[in-house]
């Protein structure tokens, strides 16, 4: 879990279901604005492992693990996805 560039997003990495985002919206105390959002293969992952995780300026950069003895890669997510 890492924070993102905003200051209400939360970046989770994952074993088998590849990146979340939480957004608290307005902030904290009101959980109805919150919005999450997964990022996987079919979003542009290489993998659905996530193993490294990296706070850009205007991105997430994503470290995926191997799977199936196939390895994994980098990608860059845009924050704001």
């Amino acid at each position: 879990m890492v924070p993102g560039p905003a200051s209400n997003q939360m970046w989770f990495a994952t074993a088998s279901g590849g990146l979340a985002r939480l957004d608290h919206g307005a902030g904290l105390p009101n959980r109805n604005d919150d919005d999450w959002i997964t990022i996987d293969p079919s979003d542009g992952l290489s993998r659905e492992r996530i193993q490294a995780l990296a706070v850009g300026a205007d991105s997430i950069w994503a470290g995926t693990g191997p799977m199936y003895g196939i390895g994994g890669g980098i990608a860059e997510v845009a924050a704001d996805a």
